[in-house]
């Protein structure tokens, strides 16, 4: 694992322990998310862009963070979070600090993350069924992310743990097509 990889995990650990301890995993999960979406998107930029760069004062970058974070309703802890990253110069470390909370936090709750490729956008009543039905077939809980991949055709790909289930319809196509090479 590269040396950042480490770091970012120790980040999110850190994270991951203090949110768990406050009760708190969910709601610092979704804030962190917020917080990489805001710095990564287009809203962001300038943002980002002052934060990270090396003749601006930190204490400038961090008023102008906090007061910017503060007006936008986040965490008073994630605001700190972002803080430290700023001093250490590892605000470049918050998509891999994501990453791993994920992967982190879902190991705390017990949950599989499953992510869920399809051509179309399901309905929350299709992706409840399949929740439901992952969760039967598993032996755990289940948190889903939806995926829009339109060269699936249709039906659907889903990745667990390492695992690719393929109902999708260039999955039965691809099939086919080695079927039919190994055929001749």
């Amino acid at each position: 694992m590269p040396q950042e990889n480490i770091v970012a995990r120790h980040y999110a650990k850190g994270l991951a322990d203090y949110a768990n301890e406050a009760g708190a995993l969910l709601e610092v999960r979704d804030g962190l998310e917020r917080l990489g979406d805001l710095l990564e998107g287009d809203d962001g930029l300038e943002l980002s862009n002052f934060l990270n760069t090396p003749g601006v004062a930190v204490t400038d970058k961090l008023a102008l963070a906090g007061r910017i974070l503060t007006s936008l309703k986040f965490r008073q802890d994630l605001i700190d979070f972002l803080a430290v990253l700023v001093r250490r110069n590892r605000l470049h470390l918050l998509p891999r600090i994501l990453r791993e909370f994920e992967i982190i936090s879902t190991d705390i709750e017990n949950i599989l993350a499953v992510d869920v490729h399809t051509a179309i956008l399901l309905t929350r009543e299709q992706l409840d069924r399949l929740s439901q039905a992952l969760t039967k077939r598993l032996g755990k809980k289940v948190r889903l992310s939806q995926h829009l991949t339109p060269d699936l055709i249709a039906g659907a790909r889903v990745e667990v743990a390492g695992q690719v289930i393929d109902a999708s319809l260039q999955g039965r196509l691809e099939g086919l097509r080695r079927h039919l090479v190994q055929a001749n």
